[in-house]
């Protein structure tokens, strides 16, 4: 919820190629930091991070969601009077579990509890890109073949940007993170960018006052990928989420 000192963003993403790599906040963190690297080496990274590492950090970021729509907050459907839904609305609850988004408008209106919303299916589709090996020595692809795919995914018909929240905790926290963005998108994200996956372009950076709580609110939705420090409450929902590190640099598509 939003507080005192706090603005939210809305970071809007254009997609311009599949992703090899799901723009998951800690990803999208972690490339943050490599740019820094990059632009000022060793010090620089470490100025980066300090703030973060010292608790004080200028901003924090969402995982990036299809333009216009939010994770569906995790709870029960009640019945009209509450309870359990009645027989006859059974498949609109199933569907309603089952759907991983609802509007951004359907969102704010969930955060101040049980709220009549839509349920949307997700855009997000899995393609597979052939390839062939290549022998080195020669230049040309191997005897027999050898062909393997990778996975990317994409987005669906009618729907080509994503966005990602931006909630600025200290001074200057969202300029840098806009002009971060622009930069990134010389080079690209994720997975395969030098062949030319994860290429985008930034379509907007805008206030944005959807997450604006109820008074006397007692709870959160997290729109980050997090791990819970070990005096975070754990009292609550949860959608777990399993990362690998492969030497293959095979990557979770969800």
């Amino acid at each position: 919820m939003m507080g005192v000192g706090r603005t939210d963003y809305r970071l809007r993403l254009r997609l311009l190629s599949p992703l090899g790599t799901p723009m998951q906040s800690d990803t999208l963190f972690g490339h943050l930091a490599w740019l820094e690297a990059w632009r000022g080496g060793e010090e620089g990274v470490r100025g980066f991070l300090a703030p973060f590492l010292g608790g004080a950090p200028p901003f924090v970021l969402s995982d990036a969601f299809p333009a216009g729509l939010l994770p569906r907050p995790l709870f029960v459907p009640e019945a009209p009077g509450g309870g359990v839904p009645a027989r006859a609305g059974f498949a609109a609850a199933k569907r309603w579990l089952k759907a991983p988004f609802v509007s951004a408008a359907d969102f704010a209106a969930l955060l101040a509890g049980p709220a009549a919303a839509a349920p949307h299916d997700s855009p997000w589709e899995s393609a597979e890109t052939p390839h062939a090996s290549i022998d080195r020595n020669t230049w040309t692809t191997t005897p027999g073949g050898q062909l393997f795919s990778t996975a990317s995914l994409v987005l669906g018909a009618g729907c080509d940007a994503v966005d990602i929240y931006v909630r600025e905790l200290a001074e200057g926290g969202a300029a840098w993170v806009e002009a971060a963005f622009h930069d990134l998108a010389k080079t690209g994200f994720g997975r395969d960018k030098s062949t030319g996956a994860g290429a985008f372009e930034v379509a907007a950076f805008d206030p944005w006052d959807g997450f604006a709580g109820p008074a006397g609110a007692d709870g959160f939705v997290s729109l980050s990928t997090l791990m819970p420090a070990a005096a975070d409450p754990a009292d609550g929902r949860w959608r777990i989420r399993v990362k690998r590190r492969s030497e293959e640099h095979t990557s979770e598509l969800q």
